[in-house]
């Protein structure tokens, strides 16, 4: 347990840092194609984030 604690916290030190960037974004989608963003998120075939657009 300690040893996750020590790496979790190297970690969020390194982000707060800004020696990581975050995930690219891969694609977008409007919220009505929320299943598509789900299957393309479950594929693995994206790499970076897949995001849900609300309100566009």
């Amino acid at each position: 347990m300690r040893r996750w604690l020590r790496v979790t916290g190297e970690v969020w030190q390194a982000a707060s840092d800004r020696r990581v960037e975050p995930a690219p974004v891969h694609h977008r989608y409007p919220l009505a194609e929320a299943a598509a963003a789900h299957v393309a998120a479950a594929s693995r075939e994206t790499f970076g984030r897949v995001v849900l657009e609300v309100g566009q």
